[in-house]
């Protein structure tokens, strides 16, 4: 979850004409640090993504206490304040765990996030999720994009591309978060392939979507 507020903030936050951080205009957003976004500046949104790797220390460490910092503020935050109509419990329950920063490169990948600590979502919400996500996701996005166009962000940061060879433990890594089946450190081709054909199976029989043409 700390990579994705960090994907989705950080083009607000890092232009010139920058939504206001809170409604205190002398105090900013509780995971924006100088030792850990401040040092992020040059590193676009989109090289933020599961399965990345940070080979140079100082952006690795940069990029560790920054998620440090996000996950500590939606413990203390959303995930403190969400709680059961008419009572003082909460919805999501967050533990953090006490980590050092990395001495060289990280990838982010499902060891490194778990080092983390966890965040426990109530089955009937994870159900639903899993059952509605066909509409839920696109949803999100698009309430996200009428947010950034609501703060004129029309620009496209730049994408660096890299050959084949530089990203396939990244493509095998997303795919071991995303699809069924798939075990870190799998690389082959056919298994992917067959995880997707079952992920596609699964969402026309939960959605009760015609045959795609």
């Amino acid at each position: 979850m700390a990579l994705y507020w960090l994907k989705l903030y950080k083009p607000l936050i890092d232009r010139p004409d920058s939504m206001q951080q809170s409604s205190n205009s002398g105090k900013g957003l509780g995971f924006i640090k100088p030792m850990g976004w401040g040092r992020l500046a040059d590193v676009a949104n989109n090289d933020f993504y599961i399965g990345a790797c940070y080979l140079e220390a100082n952006i690795a460490q940069a990029v560790h206490q920054t998620l440090k910092d996000i996950s500590r503020t939606i413990k203390e935050m959303p995930a403190r304040y969400i709680t059961l109509p008419g009572s003082d419990q909460t919805v999501f329950e967050v533990e953090i765990k006490r980590i050092s920063a990395p001495q060289n490169g990280v990838i982010l990948d499902s060891e490194y996030f778990q080092s983390f600590g966890t965040m426990s979502v109530p089955k009937q919400i994870w159900d639903s999720f899993t059952r509605y996500s066909v509409w839920i996701e696109p949803a999100l996005v698009n309430e996200w994009a009428s947010l950034m166009a609501g703060y004129m962000l029309n620009s496209q940061q730049a994408f660096r591309q890299q050959a084949w060879s530089a990203n396939q433990n990244e493509f095998f890594t997303q795919a071991a978060f995303a699809l069924p089946g798939i075990q870190k450190g799998q690389r082959n081709f056919d298994d992917v392939f067959e995880a997707m054909t079952l992920q596609r199976d699964r969402i026309k029989d939960l959605q009760q979507l015609a045959d795609w043409q």
